[in-house]
């Protein structure tokens, strides 16, 4: 995935593209309200595209006739990914257990994929299948999928989560004439958590070690380094050197459990990794929030994990990872390389060990993506229904609960309700007298997962929807502020979700 390798934003490119995307928001919010601007008419950002569904206004599972088709989808999942020429695109359909590909970023209504992964063997155009597979070719749920970099900040390979099978599958352009697999495809080169491309059992059967997983629901590889949210066994585990792995290769190094030995009296914390994974260290898979410890007169904290879902890196300065049952983003400056390596700090909540879940432009309420492009950290809160952007980059966050600048999905930092269109708080629009709970342009239900490409779009996993929205340069987002005047009104404007 896009990252930044070489620093923050300089403040005048930052200004530059705040300017752009508060005028964008304004002149959306004024045409949405039917041409002219009014004091009670939420200012919510418009998706110019939509994926996976013919218009604005549907969200059903397979679209358009409920079957397994190239142009629907059932439970998208994670963020897209797009290469850096701008053109091959991945999508995660995680309900249909398969990866689509299009060979140029979809546009318009309901773009077709060109071909699949995951179902009908090796690459597959018939789009119709949807079976768990547990094979070098199968797929089971997968989480999400990135294009991967290497320590030249290469983009070589594609990753993918794939999550009921309980492994990480890795593809490297590098062994096959440098292209990434699309229209003609090759097999995953490395498996990851499993011994084989057959075996699919969490924690191989027995117990979290170094060398298993279970239900892992992100994969990222970054300057040859790999980073995967190991979601039920509540950490995150980081390969180094992924290009010299081998299939089954044991993890480096464990964020979010503490393991401990004791013998003849003496307790040893598993804070370095051994050069015998299978002992103590990555035993544990206890779920939970930071603890502070008193010990004398040393007072530490103790990291945490409860159910991880994300995790975003450049390789070099900064990790992130959203917490998700503990309402949280954390963030490492640097790249962490000892065991369960404490964060330098949290988005969500104003201190470490708090894990309540909240709205505003301060509180989460289980979020599950987490990306840092363009200047901006961005959230995929999921039950808050909105993403938020953070106009911060991670390693120049100066203290923890960070407010967020913008919103996607929301009129403002108050409202949560999915599918609210009138902002009334109330899932639909009951202002217009519909009954149904319909999306429309720019709602948005448990979204997972963003990404931007190189022209600046932003792309929203709309997971409830069963849809991607794509959002112009910009930001094309809406600066949180009260609404004021009383009952909002519609903000699709003269013809309510065309």
């Amino acid at each position: 995935m896009k990252r930044f390798t070489d620093g923050p934003v300089s403040g005048n490119r930052l200004g530059r593209k705040l300017t752009l995307g508060l005028v964008t928001a304004i002149v959306a919010g004024a045409s949405a309200c039917g041409g002219h601007s009014t004091t009670n008419c939420p200012n919510m950002a418009i998706a110019t595209a939509v994926v996976g569904q013919a218009d604005f206004k549907s969200s059903t599972p397979n679209s358009p006739n409920g079957t397994t088709s190239n142009t629907g989808f059932s439970g998208p999942y994670g963020s897209v990914a797009i290469g850096s020429t701008g053109k091959l695109t991945y999508i995660l359909d995680a309900g249909n257990n398969r990866l689509l590909g299009y060979n140029s970023v979809p546009g318009g209504k309901g773009a077709a994929a060109d071909f699949e992964v995951g179902q009908g063997g090796a690459v597959s155009n018939d789009f119709t299948g949807n079976v768990v597979s547990t094979t070098q070719t199968g797929m089971g749920g997968p989480s999400k999928v990135s294009i991967g970099t290497d320590t030249t900040s290469k983009q070589v390979y594609l990753v993918v989560a794939d999550t009921s099978n309980n492994r990480v599958l890795v593809w490297n352009a590098n062994l096959h004439a440098g292209a990434l697999p699309g229209s003609t495809y090759y097999p995953p080169d490395l498996v990851l958590g499993q011994p084989d491309f057959v075996s699919h059992a969490a924690n191989q059967g027995g117990n979290p070690s170094a060398f298993t997983l279970s239900h892992p629901t992100a994969a990222v590889v970054e300057q040859d380094t790999l980073f995967v949210a190991d979601q039920n066994n509540n950490r995150v585990l980081i390969w180094n050197n992924v290009s010299g792995l081998a299939n089954d290769a044991p993890a480096n190094t464990e964020l979010g459990q503490v393991a401990t030995q004791t013998s003849g009296g003496v307790t040893t914390e598993c804070t370095t990794n051994t050069t015998a994974p299978t002992d103590f260290c990555f035993a544990a898979s206890q779920s939970g929030t930071d603890q502070f410890v008193v010990n004398g007169t040393s007072n530490t904290y103790v990291l945490g994990l409860n159910q991880p879902t994300d995790v975003s890196s450049d390789g070099l300065t900064y990790l992130m990872v959203s917490d998700t049952a503990n309402n949280r983003v954390l963030i490492w400056k640097g790249i962490p390389n000892t065991n369960n390596d404490f964060p330098n700090n949290v988005i969500g909540q104003t201190a470490f060990v708090q894990n309540l879940s909240g709205s505003g432009s301060q509180h989460l309420n289980a979020p599950t993506g987490v990306n840092f492009q363009d200047g901006f950290i961005y959230v995929a809160d999921t039950l808050n229904n909105r993403v938020l952007l953070f106009q911060v980059s991670p390693i120049q966050i100066a203290s923890n609960g960070i407010e967020a600048a913008y919103v996607y999905g929301q009129s403002d930092f108050s409202h949560v309700a999915f599918n609210d269109d009138d902002q009334n708080g109330t899932a639909g629009d009951q202002s217009n007298n519909q009954t149904n709970t319909n999306p429309t342009f720019n709602t948005l239900h448990s979204p997972t997962g963003m990404f931007n490409d190189n022209a600046g779009n932003i792309y929203i996993t709309d997971t409830g929807n069963n849809r991607i929205l794509q959002f112009a340069a910009g930001p094309n987002a809406t600066h949180a502020s009260p609404v004021s005047g009383g009952q909002p009104q519609n903000c699709d404007g003269v013809n309510p979700q065309f």
